[in-house]
């Protein structure tokens, strides 16, 4: 069974380790950036009410992890194990976080289709898009609280 796991300050002593890890094999695999992010995590960083990260553990292993700084407007990640990307676990981490924070967003590239079903299926809107050059767009979506109050009908 899969549980989903929210750090606090109390419990990242416990899981900053094996999250870690997690991170760092993620990265090269994915040829990603993320760990350095994770490095500096402190017990300060969740202290703050727009920074969160949820873990999806299934037999006492982390398969995915989503978190976000500011809201995901500074730092946004989702990372799942290989293994695991077919199942429904980002979706349910996705909800999860917008459980938790009301509202959030995130910038997949373009050509992420996986990615970008994952936040829809999870109640994400995209609501604007970036030109990053070198033919690389990136799609902002935003989930939340603010989505039910049509906050993003402007940008419609």
């Amino acid at each position: 069974m899969m549980n989903i796991i929210k750090m606090t300050s109390d419990n990242l002593i416990i899981y900053l380790k094996p999250l870690l890890r997690f991170v760092r094999r993620i990265d090269k695999q994915n040829h990603t950036a993320y760990y350095p992010w994770f490095l500096k995590l402190t017990k300060h960083s969740f202290l703050r009410n727009d920074t969160a990260i949820h873990l999806a553990a299934w037999r006492g292993k982390i398969i995915a992890v989503v978190a976000v700084e500011s809201l995901g407007k500074a730092h946004a990640s989702l990372q799942v194990e290989p293994r695991f990307i077919r199942t429904n676990v980002a979706p349910s981490l996705l909800k999860s976080l917008l459980s938790d924070l009301h509202t959030c967003y995130f910038a997949f590239p373009a050509d992420a289709k996986r990615e970008i079903r994952w936040a829809l299926d999870s109640g994400f809107v995209c609501y604007t898009y970036e030109d990053r050059g070198d033919c690389e767009t990136m799609y902002w979506f935003e989930g939340g609280e603010k989505i039910a109050t049509g906050s993003t009908e402007k940008e419609a």
